[in-house]
């Protein structure tokens, strides 16, 4: 998408922002923030020196464990062949549809509902944080550097790595040994960085692994056992179930992959499926215990758009449509088309649900929704069916490739051909992403088709799936148009292929907060706030601060946070309502639900909360985590709060960059808090229930709504100079190796995250005057539009921005809705992340998308923009991209 009018806009609306910079001098804020600066580094070293001590203890005793248990002697497993990919001939020539268009009646198809995975299943506990050992911020380091599918990937690391070298015979001595000293590097400062890269590309765990493998490869070229050696370190460093294998002279891995891969080597051990990814052996030696911190499988799914090295190839798309000739002009990135090619064979539903490049969705969007915008669901569906039945040539798998070969959608713009599995992935991504309608795949012997669930009445071949209609509509069956079933599937029973829809998942959720909002409730976060059941049913959870009036609900909060959980009907009418009262403050936005059906609320409060009977009360009017369990019909069973509020005094004791987990027993009793030092790859945050039945809240104490509050003090009486102070932070941070270009919007982030009023926009136009004067000739609509915005921040920590007479303020590709809201956190490294809960959309014309979030990264001056439901991502430089 077009960027740098969007990105200046967006970063002036969401940065600078700030606070309460009135009734305080310059010299008073100046000499407060110092003595905040020194109280905190005290506090911070004091707090955390003992808890890194201790982790250090815990770390070395668990290492030197597990590497005496690697000398026992391993068992010898046999390795079985790879499940062949399903091998029913598909159809040499499709048939071609050539009557008249015209009505179709309703027609009933016999399908196979889905059933459980028949494989031996393994259910992993909830992924949570991970004790890791603390590293000194200054050790030697050298640099390598490798190009990643296009992109330019340059890391620092412990020189003692690089030594480790696994000469000779393999065995349970030599891998004990090389365990025992990669363990005493200086490990977890190069797995921050390659987190990093992970979060900037976008990659899921197959790609984090390849990540991890190149990595390997250019600290150990021409050495593949070290390699294989190095890779397992880092991944069940990383928290990955991944195991080492030996046999003769060569080392594997092997990866506990949850899905089904085809034409894979594996083994199974204790429900698990472990594949031998680089190897031909029968037979290999290996050893059942995990490491200690490994929690994670990994995971085929795509759902992420993939965001590698730009290398767009472009192409159009000739075809005809109701006699009208149509030219689609198409771009994709080649470097993703490589990525996979390096890609195991796994399920269809991995690529039905895989998302595209944000190249292609760009190139895709802006192609074809001018086209469809204007029509009805059915000739919109129609004309993207037609599009992919005529505008790609057909060839199967054997034909083009002599084995077996499925399309990610992407790969379909890149090969001359293409078969019918590929064409309904391309067409199930196109009807999901440009017309939010739900798609289903039709798995018949030997063909794949996909039926669309409409929400106008449309006639021909359907089948009812949790108790909506979804109509046939097969991108093979040339010209045929919705409703109508290849000839020789019309009697076969079809498996039904249930996918992801996140698309439409993510459009129902945003309208159903579009009403709640509008109602007076708010969003405490963007993450685990909602759960859609089965039957259309919606569990919603947040807070309200004054009235909120929904349906036939009518409360009021007295101008203090109350929380609210509510249950609606598939017709988003109310089934169960509940609020918190009290003297306190209560914010909610984490739900989950167990297998006997109950449903669990979590989040802050501080003071006195009160929901029916049962009544909590804080430490100091500190903020303190609850948890409430409610049953399916809408009755509190229990609330009970963690006591977390003793181990963080909000900031005053130094564990502001901590992560923490509360446990509580099925029966609401508090079983015990733990902290942790933060980590790049933990996001799991939120409620997770244990196969035990144990629920662990898990949260941080710098992004957790109602946990990051700080408050700067301002006396009444004299101004304060917004530019000044700005000024001065800006240069204590270059003072502190922040790049120069982006300091100033980290100090103005740092002065919206304290304190409690508004700053009116002209104070950010003076500064854009003072500092970056050309900013007004080159943009002179935004900066007009600045003056228009004043941010206020609760007490809580959320941002609110108010727009001039409470009107939606339209600029360039972005759109602000009056009281949108924002949170952000500031990270242990220095960085900060912006959190978008409502009321942000950016895109253009046809097409609109809502922002997630958005990192600044403190040492190069980029700035990471995340949006939609496939969180696609885009970096600028604020110096290269913005500023000119």
């Amino acid at each position: 998408m077009k960027t740098s009018k969007f990105v200046s806009a967006l970063l002036i609306l969401l940065i600078f922002g700030g606070q309460s910079l009135i009734a305080q001098t310059f010299e008073d804020y100046k000499k407060q923030r110092q003595q905040e600066m020194q109280q905190f580094k005290e506090d911070r070293e004091k707090g955390l020196q003992a808890l890194a001590d201790e982790f250090s203890d815990y770390v070395e005793k668990q290492d030197k464990a597990y590497s005496d248990y690697l000398k026992q002697r391993w068992e010898e497993y046999q390795i079985f062949q790879g499940l062949a990919a399903p091998q029913e001939p598909k159809p040499e020539i499709v048939p071609e549809y050539e009557e008249p268009k015209k009505p179709l009646p309703l027609n009933p198809i016999p399908v196979i509902k889905p059933v459980p995975d028949e494989r031996p299943t393994f259910v992993p506990s909830p992924v949570l944080p991970r004790i890791t050992r603390q590293e000194p911020d200054n050790f030697p380091t050298n640099e390598k550097a490798f190009q990643f599918y296009g992109y330019p990937i340059v890391f620092d690391y412990d020189p003692k790595i690089a030594t480790v070298k696994l000469e000779g015979q393999p065995d349970e001595d030599a891998i004990s040994q090389a365990f025992d000293q990669l363990s005493q590097s200086n490990y977890n400062s190069l797995l921050e960085q390659f987190y990093n890269y992970a979060e900037v590309l976008n990659l899921n765990d197959w790609g984090y692994y390849r990540l991890l493998s190149q990595a390997a490869e250019t600290l150990a070229p021409n050495d593949e056992n070290t390699q294989k050696m190095l890779s397992w370190f880092l991944l069940i460093r990383s928290g990955y179930k991944a195991k080492v294998a030996y046999f003769d002279q060569d080392i594997y891995i092997l990866l506990p992959i949850k899905n089904q891969v085809y034409d894979v080597k594996f083994f199974q051990l204790d429900g698990l499926t472990y594949y031998l990814l680089d190897g031909n052996t029968t037979n290999i030696y290996t050893y059942k215990k995990d490491f200690p911190d490994a929690q994670k499988l990994f995971d085929l799914n795509l759902q992420k758009s993939i965001a590698l090295g730009e290398e767009t190839l472009s192409k159009s798309i000739p075809f005809q449509y109701e006699g009208e000739d149509y030219n689609i002009p198409v771009s994709y990135n080649k470097n993703v088309i490589d990525f996979f090619q390096d890609y195991p064979l796994a399920d269809i539903k991995i690529y039905f649900d895989a998302m595209v490049s944000p190249e292609a969705k760009s190139s895709l969007a802006e192609a074809l929704m001018p086209l469809i915008s204007d029509m009805n669901e059915a000739d919109a569906v129609n004309f993207l069916l037609h599009f992919v039945q005529t505008g790609f040539e057909y060839q199967t798998d054997q034909e083009q490739f002599g084995y077996e070969k499925f399309f990610f959608a992407e790969e379909a713009f890149h090969y001359p051909y293409c078969d019918c599995e590929d064409r309904s992935v391309l067409f199930a991504y196109l009807v999901q992403s440009l017309t939010k309608l739900r798609v289903i795949g039709l798995n018949y012997p030997g063909h794949v088709a996909t039926a669309v669930c409409f929400n106008d009445d449309v006639g021909g071949d359907y089948l009812d799936f949790e108790g909506l209609k979804y109509v046939v509509s097969d991108p093979t069956y040339i010209n045929a148009p919705v409703g109508l079933t290849m000839p020789q599937y019309k009697d076969q029973e079809a498996k039904i292929v249930v996918l992801n829809n996140q698309f439409s998942g993510r459009q129902m959720q945003d309208d159903l907060w579009d009403d709640i909002i509008a109602a007076g409730g708010r969003r405490g976060d963007n993450g685990q706030d909602m759960i859609v059941n089965e039957d259309g049913s919606t569990l919603i959870t947040g807070y309200f601060s004054k009235a909120f009036n929904y349906a036939d609900i009518d409360v009021a909060a007295e101008d203090k946070p109350a929380m609210f959980a509510m249950m609606v009907d598939k017709n988003r009418q109310p089934q169960w309502f509940s609020n918190s009262t009290g003297a306190g403050t209560a914010m909610a936005y984490h739900t989950a639900y167990d297998e006997a059906g109950n449903y669990f609320v979590s989040g802050t409060f501080s003071g006195e909360m009160e929901i029916g009977n049962q009544k909590l009360k804080s430490t100091d009017e500190k903020s303190d985590i609850f948890l409430a369990r409610f049953k399916a019909n809408g009755d509190l069973q229990w609330l009970k709060n963690a006591n977390i509020d003793t181990a963080n005094l909000n900031g005053e004791t130094g564990y502001d960059y901590l992560n923490f987990t509360v446990r509580f027993n099925r029966d609401g009793k508090s079983l015990a808090n733990e902290l942790f030092f933060e980590t790049g790859d933990f996001d799991n945050y939120g409620i997770s229930i244990q196969a035990s039945g144990e629920i662990v809240v898990a949260g941080a104490f710098n992004k957790t709504t109602g946990m990051n509050i700080k408050s700067l003090l301002f006396n009444s009486g004299e101004s304060f100079d917004a530019v000044e102070a700005i000024k001065a932070e800006n240069d204590r941070l270059i003072s502190e190796n922040y790049d120069k270009t982006i300091a100033g919007l980290f100090a103005i982030v740092k002065l919206v995250q304290s304190g409690g009023l508004s700053i009116p926009g002209s104070a950010a136009r003076d500064v854009l005057d003072k500092y970056n004067p050309g900013f007004k000739n080159e943009f002179p609509v935004i900066f007009k539009a600045i003056s228009k915005v004043n941010f206020i921040k609760n007490e809580q920590g959320i941002v609110t921005i108010k727009t001039d007479g409470g009107k939606d303020l339209p600029i360039d590709m972005m759109r602000v809705k009056n009281e949108a809201q924002i949170k952000i956190a500031m990270l242990e490294n220095g960085d900060a992340r912006i959190e978008v809960l409502s009321g942000i959309r950016v895109g253009k014309a046809m097409w609109w998308y809502d922002l997630n979030h958005i990192v600044l990264y403190k040492t190069n001056g980029d700035l990471l923009f995340d949006y939609d439901a496939d969180h696609s991502t885009i970096t600028k430089n604020l110096q290269a991209d913005l500023l000119y």
